[in-house]
């Protein structure tokens, strides 16, 4: 751990150009490819040598959209366990419902290292002039939900967290455009899915 001098965006954020704002929201997402690129090593607990899902050391991890709270989940060891874990938990869909979206769910998305919680408040930057260039992005923070997640899983939470606003709406734009280039149905579902869901805020993982 060490102290970095910086603010954070969500406080710098008015003040900045809009070519200042693509410049930072297209820093992160470069941070967002090497992630997406960074191999994944076999998990000690679960069988598969790739395509696991769980935390950067291969056990259980947390995610605040999945249960609204720091539950631990998992491991996985593949995408289709976690949907059928993930399907169980929505009980109180109707039945139809609910089987219309599974259905309609990916079970073969590349699983790749993801932050899982970038948002204007976990992000520091430092401003050094009125240029586009002038405002550097210092640190991420917050890697407590960081992990292994389907490819959208990232552009899903970029724009989850950028409810605010007509202040967040570059943010949730940029996510739409530049993050989800391809996943836009997986991501989409998502949100269908919590919109319909009466999901109690803490779920039970065992």
């Amino acid at each position: 751990m060490e102290y970095i001098e910086g603010k954070q965006l969500l406080k710098a954020w008015r003040d900045l150009t809009a070519e200042q704002r693509i410049h930072v929201m297209r820093t992160l997402a470069d941070y967002v490819d090497v992630m997406r690129a960074i191999p994944q090593p076999p998990a000690p607990a679960l069988a598969p040598e790739s395509g696991w899902l769980g935390s950067a050391t291969g056990g259980a991890f947390t995610d605040g959209k999945v249960t609204r709270s720091m539950v631990p989940l998992g491991a996985f060891c593949n995408q289709g366990a976690f949907n059928d874990w993930y399907y169980s938990i929505f009980s109180k869909i109707p039945v139809d419902r609910l089987a219309e979206v599974w259905r309609a769910t990916r079970d073969d998305h590349p699983i790749v290292f993801t932050h899982g919680d970038i948002h204007m408040a976990n992000v520091l930057v430092r401003v050094h002039g009125e240029g586009p260039e002038d405002v550097e992005v210092v640190a991420l923070l917050d890697w407590e939900q960081a992990g292994w997640r389907p490819l959208y899983w990232e552009a899903m939470k970029w724009i989850w967290m950028s409810r605010g606003g007509n202040l967040m709406a570059p943010w949730k734009e940029f996510g739409w455009k530049e993050l989800c280039v391809g996943y836009d149905e997986d991501v989409m579902r998502e949100f269908q899915l919590m919109e319909v869901s009466t999901m109690p805020p803490d779920v039970d993982d065992s």
